[in-house]
């Protein structure tokens, strides 16, 4: 059984192009890339990259629609390893592209936001241990 997880990323400025960020998850986690479906899979999470629905983009007040990122993590085979390469995932996207963005578990549960340039994590305990936390320690300082 899958968990679904949502990365959306929303830039005032610029529209965040999905494809440089598959390049960047690329060639920086050296996900198998499944042939046939294109999903990156590393680390016990399987990650698609596209944008935002547009009725949810301006449900949220934005000008046009967002960065996202999917996660499925089977919640029975390497859980505890999918949501860390999750959160490196996450880490690694929120560093290197500017915007608003919200971590969420089904778009429901939020994990971790970021709103205007101040990083929030909720504290969740089966997610967020010391480890994972320190991930996002230079972003917190910001």
């Amino acid at each position: 059984m899958a968990i679904n997880y949502f990365l959306v990323v929303r830039n005032r400025h610029q529209q965040i192009n999905p494809g440089d960020v598959r390049k960047l998850i690329v060639s920086n986690f050296r996900p198998t890339v499944n042939p046939t479906s294109g999903f990156l899979i590393s680390e016990g999470a399987t990650v698609t990259v596209g944008t935002e629905g547009t009725e949810m983009a301006e449900e949220a007040g934005a000008t046009r629609p967002g960065l996202c990122v999917a996660f499925q993590i089977d919640k029975f085979d390497q859980y505890e390893s999918g949501i860390t390469r999750m959160l490196q995932i996450a880490e690694l996207i929120l560093r290197k592209f500017e915007g608003d963005a919200t971590l969420s578990f089904d778009f429901e549960e939020t994990l971790l936001s970021r709103t205007d340039g101040q990083l929030a994590i909720f504290e969740i305990p089966e997610i967020w241990t010391s480890e994972r936390k320190r991930l996002f320690a230079k972003l917190q300082q910001r």
